[in-house]
């Protein structure tokens, strides 16, 4: 792969103009100040049917803490990321 055209020889050269790094928070709930967080986090590998009766295949979506989450980061038009 050839280096961007601006770069040259040396890759290390290149500007980073387009790179930007992210700070998440990790979610524990409503009412707490997540400060100037571009994305929230939360697990969602509970086993199934623990929040969610109707729930037969984990994962499974909890509308009281992972939907909390989401709508939280909405509010904030950060990113979402749920890990499990």
């Amino acid at each position: 792969m050839a280096p961007p055209s601006d770069a040259g020889d040396d890759p290390e050269a290149a500007p980073a103009t387009s790179c930007r790094f992210r700070f998440g928070a990790g979610w524990v709930g409503d009412g707490v100040d997540y400060g100037s967080a571009d994305y929230l986090t939360v697990w969602i590998g509970q086993q199934t049917g623990a929040a969610d009766p109707s729930c037969s295949s984990s994962p499974c979506f909890n509308p009281y803490w992972h939907g909390a989450m989401l709508r939280e980061a909405g509010r904030r038009s950060i990113g979402a990321a749920y890990y499990g």
